[in-house]
């Protein structure tokens, strides 16, 4: 969606990119964050299994914040805190 910010990332802010997700630190409140790399609302069981896997890998000290996506409309991520 040309109007999405998590669609329009410059590859050069994210911090790895795998599996279908991204991460990024997001520039509203500074957290991390693990972003799909399409665009929509939902993840499938499979793809929340890879999340979890991917939060431990990138981000095993934090724990999700649980925000919903905000001003993102429906663009699936979660930040991490």
């Amino acid at each position: 969606m040309n109007n999405c910010s998590l669609c329009s990332v410059s590859p050069s802010d994210k911090l790895w990119s795998e599996r279908g997700f991204f991460g990024l630190i997001c520039k509203k409140c500074d957290v991390p964050m693990i972003v799909l790399d399409e665009h929509r609302e939902a993840l499938t069981d499979d793809e929340q299994a890879t999340v979890d896997s991917l939060q431990l890998k990138h981000f095993r000290f934090t724990k999700p914040r649980g925000i919903g996506m905000g001003s993102t409309g429906s663009h699936w991520h979660e930040h991490y805190i």
